[in-house]
């Protein structure tokens, strides 16, 4: 962005110096240009998009186009329009990353339950198996529950709320059998 703010104020400073002429104008309207196309250029850099988030911005924009094109560079997308759609695009983006971090969410979630151990001993009065450290257990359960509501509590939620919603149910059983 500090680029485009460098061009912008060098385009102030020619319309101030020379008498108007069609040269700083087109100047000034392609840097404006591009100054506007920034933030759907950075939207657009997350590698957090996926085929769908992708297909969104397609459908948005009407054209289709191939990001890996060697020949799609900045003036490409301008000509695709990308400022008219910049809020829908950079929201896409935002919802991508947010989604990405959800996924983490889940992944670490799941990760937590892998490694956690049910410590089972044989009472000596009952000859029946009983977990123990229950402590632990129980601080994961809370901690688990507490992260599962946060996920589900997010507006991006949407594409993993079915296997957010299967772990709070997990989660949920395994309390239940422990109580």
């Amino acid at each position: 962005m500090k680029l485009s703010e460098e061009f912008s104020k060098s385009c102030i400073r020619i319309e101030k110096n020379l008498d108007p002429n069609p040269i700083a104008e087109k100047l000034k309207s392609l840097v404006t240009t591009f100054k506007e196309a920034m933030p759907v250029v950075k939207a657009l850099s997350t590698d957090k998009l996926g085929e769908h988030h992708w297909g969104q911005i397609k459908g948005l924009i009407k054209k289709d186009f191939d990001i890996a094109d060697p020949n799609f560079d900045l003036k490409a997308l301008i000509d695709l329009n990308v400022n008219e759609y910049q809020e829908e695009i950079v929201a896409i983006s935002i919802q991508a990353v947010q989604e990405d971090k959800l996924r983490k969410d889940l992944q670490a979630l799941e990760e937590v339950w892998r490694v956690t151990s049910f410590i089972i001993e044989i009472d000596d009065k009952t000859e029946c198996p009983i977990l123990i450290k229950l402590d632990d257990i129980f601080t994961v359960l809370d901690e688990s529950l507490a992260n599962i509501n946060m996920v589900l509590g997010s507006r991006f939620v949407k594409p993993l709320r079915a296997e957010a919603e299967q772990w709070k149910k997990h989660i949920l059983t395994i309390s239940d059998m422990i109580e």
